[in-house]
């Protein structure tokens, strides 16, 4: 149950706590994304692959860390080397994702003549056969998605037309669906132009709570804000699922604020309301 403190004389939250940024949001850019360590051996497996040309797939249920391993991903690749392009969404239609990679690549799509996935296709060609070749590694997330016809198209990017050589990498995210979809009889020739379908999962109990420590020093909050014992209940109530703890976590730091207390601890969540329900 809530306190009936007036919120109008109550310091701002970030005061309250004492922290220089929400450690639960995700609204500034966090020093270092944490992983677990299994994910973080398959994401050294990933770059070993792309440092051969390889593609991919990476599946996992939705808050198992896809996004969080594709970021970090990005920003350990050696920009010298590699020339990612993420499309967050890929639930546009063919054309829609064909243009919008273009776009992302900085390709003309107004002009007539050649297709515009030949543009993009010889655009691909020139980056990485160029005088500074980088590699581009085509990186599609919500990939369950995708259109089976946008599927060959992405997959007709991967090889130089001219020469038997690889063009670009394509990594794949997508949660079970994409698994069960590259399964399909109809898309085995997309699935054998994949090297490997990664499967990620949940956090175990000490991941969560590795997580939640990483989210704290990033927000710069006072390490005590989450009482040992919360910590223990979070992690069996979201069963590692990221985004449940990101939810959760803000809820609890929301019930405690109006409570004025300082510290979340068990009893702040089992008086919440919110927190019984969704149990």
């Amino acid at each position: 149950m809530l306190h009936n403190n007036s919120t109008s004389e109550q310091l701002p939250i970030s005061d309250f706590f004492g922290w220089k940024y929400h450690p639960f949001a995700d609204t500034y850019l966090q020093r270092r994304l944490w992983i677990p360590p299994r994910d973080n051996k398959q994401l050294q497996t990933i770059i070993r692959l792309l440092h051969t040309g390889k593609s991919m797939a990476l599946c996992g249920p939705s808050g198992s860390g896809k996004t969080t391993l594709v970021h970090t991903l990005i920003t350990d690749l050696d920009k010298n080397c590699y020339r990612p392009v993420l499309i967050p969404y890929a639930g546009h239609p063919r054309n829609g994702l064909t243009r919008i990679l273009a776009e992302t690549l900085g390709v003309e799509t107004k002009g007539r003549g050649l297709p515009l996935i030949t543009r993009v296709q010889q655009h691909l060609e020139a980056m990485a056969g160029g005088a500074n070749p980088r590699h581009p590694v085509i990186i599609i997330d919500d990939a369950q998605l995708v259109e089976n016809d946008s599927l060959w198209d992405l997959c007709s990017l991967l090889f130089q037309t001219a020469k038997q050589a690889v063009a670009a990498s394509l990594i794949l995210i997508g949660d079970e669906v994409l698994m069960k979809k590259l399964e399909l009889y109809a898309l085995s020739p997309i699935r054998a132009r994949l090297t490997t379908i990664m499967k990620l999962q949940p956090m175990n109990e000490q991941d969560t709570r590795l997580f939640i420590e990483n989210r704290l020093q990033n927000g710069e909050a006072p390490p005590d804000l989450f009482a040992d014992e919360v910590i223990d209940i979070l992690a069996a109530h979201a069963r590692g699922n990221r985004r449940n703890i990101m939810n959760i976590a803000t809820m609890a730091l929301e019930e405690a604020y109006y409570r004025q207390e300082k510290t979340i601890t068990a009893e702040t969540l089992y008086d919440a309301e919110w927190f019984n329900e969704s149990e």
